[in-house]
């Protein structure tokens, strides 16, 4: 037996500065929706704030743009620190599934250097707390 449900999206963009959220469905019977992308808006960021349970997956380019302002100061603040840590769960969480090549969460968690939030540490403290155990437990563990 499965069951199928519609999914509530919101989603961001930055326009000019100024922010815009969102909202579109998932209807049972889709695999996947289009959001369009209006007039001067680089990038959209799905799952507001990380209340959505679901994984998100971007184009690489968008990735690695979104890794980028995570690098960066005046950047990073365009994010709310929720909306870091769904980045950073998201990327480790795809990567982990083969969706995503590892180099990307890796620059999401140089982004870590410079976060003074707890949420998006916490979020990156277990995912690579996971990486560090399944390579303890690998046969070549010895040689880390």
């Amino acid at each position: 037996c499965s069951y199928l449900w519609d999914v509530p999206i919101s989603y961001r963009t930055l326009d000019a500065n100024n922010w815009k959220d969102s909202n579109t469905w998932l209807l049972r019977n889709q695999k996947n929706i289009q959001i369009p992308r209006g007039q001067g808006v680089d990038w959209i960021k799905v799952n507001n704030d990380y209340m959505g349970y679901y994984a998100v997956n971007y184009d690489e380019d968008v990735w690695n743009i979104f890794a980028s302002m995570m690098q960066n100061d005046a950047q990073r603040s365009k994010f709310t620190p929720s909306d870091r840590a769904n980045l950073i769960a998201d990327a480790f969480k795809l990567a982990a599934a083969a969706q995503l090549n590892y180099s990307i969460p890796f620059e999401f968690a140089k982004s870590l250097r410079k976060e003074t939030h707890a949420v998006p540490w916490e979020i990156g403290y277990y995912a690579l707390e996971n990486i560090r155990l399944l390579l303890a437990s690998s046969p070549t563990s010895s040689a880390l």
